[in-house]
């Protein structure tokens, strides 16, 4: 109130607009979530896989080595998991928003 007091030439509408934004649809929100677990779904999918790769390659290279395969299971099968649930949250994040597109 301090700043409309002190300007009286401030617009009131673009000044209360810009202390409280318009909340976004929830097609957006959904359409942003969509992006991001595409994003990081991708980026742990191909992380994980990478990991697993080089873990058995380096264990064939060096021999069969047992204390490897807790370090893949860390490095490479938790990453894919999270890949994996990213993308399947994803497609179900696709069939909503094609609900929604139907219903208006």
């Amino acid at each position: 109130m301090a700043v409309i007091e002190k300007n009286p030439e401030v617009d009131v509408q673009e000044f209360l607009s810009k202390l409280n934004p318009p909340k976004k649809s929830y097609k957006e929100q959904l359409m942003t979530k969509m992006h991001w677990e595409v994003l990081w779904g991708t980026i742990c999918m191909i992380g994980g896989t990478v990991m697993i790769v080089t873990i058995v390659i380096v264990s064939i290279l060096k021999g069969f080595d047992a204390s490897v395969i807790p370090f893949g299971a860390v490095f490479g099968i938790v990453p894919l998991a999270v890949g994996c649930g990213l993308l399947a949250a994803y497609n179900s994040a696709k069939k909503t928003l094609e609900n929604l597109k139907d219903n208006d």
